[in-house]
């Protein structure tokens, strides 16, 4: 069952990755293909752990980085639709958002991910095929949020190169 579930999730990824991209090419479609199938993979590798040991600090720490990558997934899709005048899909923006949480890091919807992966990943934190592929994961977000800032360079130039003095990455203060 697992395996058709990754096959139907590489199909519906591939669509939406690629949807795009062939209208409006964007180099970061790629890397964001592998974050979404590694994500998928961790979350069918651990499937059976997601309940276990429930009170264990390892577990707790899954849900918080689960909790976060949500509100950041919500706070940074929500700022892009309200407040970057997007055109059409809701990355293409027109204004530059650099307030509320994009105060602080760049990327947050690729930090939600990345949180994602960890929440799922300490499910079971010694499954070596799963650290395996978080570590793919971690470098695909990484990747990705790189070639979105070249995007984002050619799109808004001076201004982006000044918030990104201004900002991190994906944890605020740190990186």
């Amino acid at each position: 069952m697992a395996i058709f579930i990754f096959f139907l999730g590489t199909i519906a990824f591939a669509y939406f990755s690629w949807r795009y991209a062939i209208v409006n090419p964007r180099r970061q479609g790629p890397y964001r293909f592998v974050v979404f199938e590694g994500i998928l993979a961790l979350v069918l590798m651990n499937d059976k752990a997601w309940f276990n040991a429930p009170g264990s600090t390892v577990q707790i720490v899954s849900w918080i980085a689960l909790a976060l990558s949500i509100y950041l997934a919500i706070a940074g899709f929500g700022l892009l639709r309200s407040r970057g005048r997007p055109q059409g899909h809701f990355e293409y923006t027109t204004v530059l958002v650099t307030d509320n949480v994009y105060r602080y890091i760049r990327h947050p919807m690729y930090a939600s991910l990345f949180l994602l992966a960890t929440g799922v990943a300490l499910k079971q934190p010694t499954y070596w095929p799963a650290i395996v592929v978080f570590a793919i994961v971690v470098v695909a977000v990484y990747m990705t949020a790189k070639a979105e800032e070249q995007d984002m360079l050619a799109t808004f130039g001076a201004a982006y190169a000044a918030y990104m003095k201004t900002s991190k990455m994906f944890i605020p203060f740190v990186l």
